[in-house]
This record gives structure tokens, C-alpha cells and sequence, in this order.
């Protein structure tokens, strides 16, 4: 049984978008901002870089996280698949089969 598998970048979206991260990322542009006016230079926009380093760890993280969980996920139903035997109607009789061996024209006998 082949299971698609989420594309990278969507693990990235949901923490990215997540309230907490989207006020911490505007704190962050306003920090820059008022660092760079302030100090007129770089050195004021370090706090806000600061900022934006720490969105990125946390984003990093449960994104890296999410998708472990499902690579986990993912090998369960394959075992869980692999392991389970069917019950069909072929040719008149009852047979007993695995997954990847189902047809189109097999009956499945559900309990």
C-alpha cells in the first residue's frame, strides 16, 4: 500500500501561522524599524533579528516535529496494513488475502 506523502513546506505553514508567531514576527519588523531609526544603524536592528532567530527555531522545530510524528504514522499503517488478512468472494469462493492482493471484482466480506 504506497501512502503520499506531505510536501515539505506545508509542516512549515501551520506553526508559521499560528497567532503567538504572527504577533512575534511584527514585533519583530517593528523593533528593526525603530532600532534602525533610533541607533541609524544596524546594531539598533539586533533585537528584532533576535526576535525573527527565535520564530525561526520554533517554526523549525515543530515543523521537524509534525513531520516525524507522520514518517512514524506512515510505518504503522504500513505494518498495520501488511499484517491484516481479507475475507472476499472470488469465483464463487471465500478466500482469504492481504491487502495488496485485492482486485477489482473481489467481494469483501466485512464483520
Amino acid at each position: 500500500m504506497v501512502f503520499e506523502s506531505t510536501p515539505c513546506w506545508e509542516f512549515f505553514i501551520e506553526p508559521a501561522t499560528d497567532p503567538m508567531i504572527i504577533i512575534l514576527a511584527v514585533a519583530a519588523c517593528v523593533a528593526i524599524a525603530i532600532g534602525v531609526v533610533k541607533e541609524g544603524e544596524a546594531k539598533g536592528a539586533l533585537e528584532g533579528v533576535a526576535i525573527i532567530v527565535a520564530i525561526s527555531i520554533v517554526v523549525s522545530v515543530s515543523a521537524w516535529n509534525d513531520w516525524s510524528k507522520e514518517q512514524e504514522f506512515r510505518k504503522l499503517q504500513e505494518v498495520y496494513a501488511s499484517s491484516q488478512k481479507y475475507f472476499v468472494l472470488r469465483n464463487g469462493k471465500e478466500e482469504e488475502i492481504e491487502f495488496e492482493e485485492i482486485v477489482i471484482g473481489d467481494v469483501l466480506k466485512l464483520n
